[in-house]
């Protein structure tokens, strides 16, 4: 009697779910365990496959039996591979409908554990043969690195399938998913996988140690990079938990000491570079005066930042008689350039054109020791200079001018990505004959003083108050307040609402007022 390949499916099906309900667990949507995915070892979600299973143990059955891969099996082991392969199937999907995450290993583990109770020990001993030659050819792989645990002393070999198992579990968890995963959520899985399990690895070739705290890290600094914000935050809390668990349970978490080293070559000591200053003569650039700007601008992102990657790539651009801003340019376009690769990257290009402000304003690099004194002196020089050029308005010199250029923070200039400052630089900061006069924190006074200029005797606190708020990114008024706060034509509104009557006459009498407001 034929039996058709739907029936089998079902009765396969049916069977299946009878013992997961024996196990007390819910039976598989659709009755098919091919819905559940496998973390392989590189971290990649694959649909799970009976079909595997059985080719692996079919090998080695005929390895233990010198059976020719091209020569049929016999049925008596046929039925032996198909019985084991259905007792493999069972136990994962158990674990599986459980909610735990079914991995490659965890699968080559079950294998040899039901070849043994199958009392096929030669089996078994070929399949665990088979398993450490590949074991060996994967040496160069990720897997042979080494991650150190939080007791800062003990470290374990890292695993790409605990990363994306770990960031699966965060999707379900975040997503509230119940039952397989959606195609979807594997996809942005094994995205976020390699970019992390990349990630490690340029870190452990440039010297970094790596430690678990660390790859956490990076898992959720890659999930907010590609927009994934809701399961980043959830996964931030649910380690924030743990932690705190950790802590109550008195597990013991030692400090890791983080060493980094930079491991690109660098170009020819005391090279240097003939370049043209504005003023048309020809001076030298060294390289080692290219590399202390480069590096202060990576101070504090060392750990995610190569100073040396982006000299090189700068370099690259020059030629015989660059100009000295066309030097500053390539140097931000080499930080640009690799800000795909890290955001951080977005900090040190904003670092560099703020370097090219302080140069064009104050005079003063932006490593200078003098930087915030400097500063602090051309508060007053600038807006004197805004007022004799008629850009600025003459009642911005009858505040305290010495009080608000101390309360003024430098540092918050650091706040700045590169995309704000460059749009600052090109359309906000009051400028003279094509020269900045203000500098960031500068702008962000001048704004706050004219908000202020009408709050008689307590202008000075009022605009140190505003300059706070805007400084710190705490909040931003429109452009036409920034645009002209402090100017000679202060006109902060964004917009005008005008009563307009059913009138030809009136319509045009209320374009032509409106058209005066904005002039």
């Amino acid at each position: 009697m034929a039996v058709a390949a739907g029936d089998v499916q079902a009765g396969k099906a049916a069977q299946l779910n009878g013992i997961l309900a024996k196990n007390g667990v819910q039976a598989i949507t659709g009755a098919n365990l091919e819905n559940f995915t496998v973390v392989k070892r590189n971290g990649q979600l694959v649909p799970f496959r009976r079909s595997r299973i059985f080719r692996a143990i079919e090998l080695a059955l005929r390895a233990t039996h010198a059976i020719a891969p091209s020569a049929p099996l016999p049925q008596n082991l046929y039925s032996v591979a198909q019985q084991v392969t259905d007792d493999v199937v069972e136990a994962v999907a158990v674990e599986a409908a459980k909610g735990a995450c079914v991995t490659v290993e965890g699968i080559q583990d079950t294998v040899e554990v039901k070849l043994m109770k199958a009392e096929l020990y030669e089996v078994a001993r070929n399949y665990i043969i088979y398993r450490d030659e590949h074991k060996s050819a994967r040496d160069d792989s990720p897997r042979s690195l080494k991650i150190t645990r939080r007791d800062g002393t003990s470290t374990v070999r890292f695993n790409p399938m605990k990363i994306a198992s770990a960031i699966e579990r965060a999707f379900r968890a975040s997503m509230k998913i119940e039952g397989p995963t959606p195609q979807d959520v594997i996809d942005s899985v094994n995205l976020l996988t390699n970019k992390v399990v990349a990630r490690a690895a340029q870190l452990s070739r440039e010297g970094t140690e790596l430690h678990v705290e660390l790859i956490q890290d990076e898992v959720e600094r890659q999930m907010m990079s590609e927009g994934y914000y809701q399961v980043a935050k959830d996964f931030i809390l649910y380690r924030a938990q743990r932690a705190a668990q950790r802590l109550l349970e008195g597990e013991h978490t030692a400090p890791i000491k983080v060493e980094t080293r930079e491991v690109v070559a660098p170009v020819a000591p005391g090279q240097s570079f003939k370049a043209t200053a504005v003023d048309g003569t020809t001076v030298a650039v060294t390289e080692g005066h290219l590399r202390a700007r480069i590096q202060h601008a990576c101070r504090g992102l060392e750990n995610l930042v190569s100073s040396e990657a982006i000299l090189q790539e700068s370099i690259k651009n020059f030629y015989e008689g660059i100009k000295i801003d066309e030097i500053d340019q390539a140097n931000i376009m080499a930080a640009r350039s690799k800000i795909e690769k890290d955001p951080a990257y977005s900090l040190v290009a904003a670092r560099l054109l703020l370097d090219i402000i302080y140069r064009e304003t104050i005079k003063v690099d932006a490593h200078s020791q003098d930087l915030e004194k400097a500063h602090q002196e051309y508060f007053k020089a600038c807006l004197k200079k805004g007022v004799s050029v008629e850009r600025m308005a003459p009642e911005l010199l009858d505040f305290d001018l010495d009080r608000l250029a101390k309360a003024i923070k430098l540092e918050r200039d650091l706040q700045f990505q590169y995309l704000g400052l460059q749009t600052l630089y090109d359309r906000y900061l009051i400028h003279h004959e094509d020269v900045r006069l203000e500098t960031p924190q500068i702008f962000w006074m001048r704004v706050a003083m004219g908000l202020s200029v009408n709050e008689g005797a307590k202008k000075n606190e009022r605009a140190i108050e505003f300059y706070d708020v805007l400084s710190k990114f705490l909040f931003t008024s429109s452009t036409p307040t920034l645009f002209n706060a402090g100017t000679l034509h202060p006109q902060l509104s964004s917009c005008y609402l005008t009563t307009v009557m059913d009138d030809l006459q009136h319509i045009f009498k209320c374009v032509a007022d409106d058209a005066q407001l904005s002039k």
